[in-house]
């Protein structure tokens, strides 16, 4: 009986929060060199993100999104590359002026990584999982009602460790980067 007390009042408090969702939409620019040269230097993603108001200008939020891109191999080979990052973490808000804030936020994040590639010297498919950290800023522009522009950029580092199979060896790789854009949400 007490979980089940403990669960509603969860779930209450939840809903009692100002709460928002976007959609949101970015090009993402790989840190990493490599990623650059094989994947014609990044490429559009589509984001949806959950945000929280728990504390006066704190949100917490809760971030998916997806980066999928072929290219070629140094040989010339044929590749395509998944990144799947999930993060949560803390918003700091301040007003700048009316309809206007502006936002810090950090949080960990944990990312899915899947390669296939037809070169002959490397393993033709991989899927790796990694974590790392993002940070993220933007403004906030609050449209009459309950919708809200959100221009946005984002940084992460995402670490994928090396592994060894069959002979073949390949580097860590850093998957995270920088991502701009802009998201339409709705505030409930």
């Amino acid at each position: 009986m007490k979980i089940f007390s403990f669960f509603f009042l969860c779930c209450v408090s939840l809903f009692s929060f100002q709460s928002s969702l976007q959609v949101r939409g970015g090009y993402f620019f790989p840190q990493e060199e490599r990623l650059r040269d094989i994947y014609h230097g990044g490429g559009w993603e589509p984001e949806i993100e959950a945000r929280f108001c728990f504390y006066e200008k704190f949100d917490a939020w809760v971030n998916f999104n997806a980066f999928w891109r072929s290219g070629r191999s140094s040989l010339g080979r044929p590749t395509f590359i998944q990144i799947y990052p999930l993060s949560i973490g803390v918003n700091y808000n301040i007003e700048i002026i009316d309809h206007f804030d502006f936002y810090l936020g950090v949080g960990p994040v944990i990312t899915w990584l899947i390669i296939s590639d037809n070169s002959p010297y490397v393993k033709r498919s991989i899927f790796q999982t990694g974590g790392g950290v993002t940070s993220k800023t933007g403004i906030t522009y609050h449209l009459p009602k309950w919708v809200f522009l959100d221009f946005y950029a984002d940084y992460s580092y995402m670490y994928i460790g090396s592994f060894h199979q069959d002979g073949v060896e390949t580097n860590s790789l850093n998957v995270g980067g920088l991502r701009l854009g802009l998201g339409l949400g709705g505030t409930f």
